[in-house]
């Protein structure tokens, strides 16, 4: 088996661009989504639909991770657009509408847990990671064991930085802005869950690890 190191930054970052083709991507696709704001900010409800578009994959998994049930998730995913096009004046231009559109639906998710009397779950968060086309049987073995591991045995706001980051492909400033934390800390907390990670694999492996 390759090595923890290895693994780890394979199985976290499959479904991400690397080095200066994902900066070249991300710069690309925050100027158009910035020309996409500004249209409806100004009421073109075409552009705030586009928006939507792109977002609705991304924000219905994070909330059927959460739930567990679909009709729930679309249901809040709903409620998630309808705050955003209602509040559309709020997000700022200098700054991300991916993160700010995950900021109302962590909230809305909060809420919903709230009146439900329930506890935000640890429950199969990272497992809705969209294996790579050509990634093999035993590599989404391996990912699902990474993300049972991950579920196990890192705090909540740690579990909930590697969903950002590594599910919905936000960028550390914009996670930062999502969960209302400073980005050294939201930097520690990714840092801080590589390592425990890497640490749980190299002692016990990754069916050992997922099973305790």
């Amino acid at each position: 088996m390759a090595s923890s190191d290895t693994t780890v930054s394979f199985v976290l970052g499959q479904t991400v661009l690397a080095g200066e083709a994902l900066d070249a991507a991300r710069k690309t696709a925050s100027s158009n989504r910035r020309e996409l704001v500004i249209a409806a900010k100004a009421g073109c409800k075409d552009s705030f639909a586009e928006l939507v578009r792109l977002h609705t994959d991304s924000i219905l998994r994070f909330f059927y991770a959460r739930l567990r049930n679909l009709a729930d998730a679309e249901d809040l995913a709903q409620e998630t657009f309808l705050l955003a096009w209602r509040n559309i004046d709020q997000c700022r231009q200098d700054s991300s509408f991916s993160a700010w559109l995950f900021t109302i639906a962590l909230n809305q998710l909060r809420t919903r847990m709230r009146r439900k009397k329930i506890l935000l779950p640890l429950t199969n968060i990272l497992r809705c990671t969209k294996p790579g086309p050509n990634q093999s049987v035993e590599g989404k073995e391996e990912n699902q064991q990474l993300w049972d591991i991950a579920e196990k045995h890192l705090s909540s706001d740690q579990y909930t930085a590697m969903l950002l980051r590594y599910r919905a492909e936000l960028s550390t400033m914009e996670i930062a802005e999502a969960m209302n934390k400073t980005h050294s800390h939201v930097k520690v907390l990714l840092h801080r869950a590589r390592i425990k990670l890497h640490s749980r694999i190299e002692r016990t492996g990754y069916c050992e690890a997922a099973a305790e």
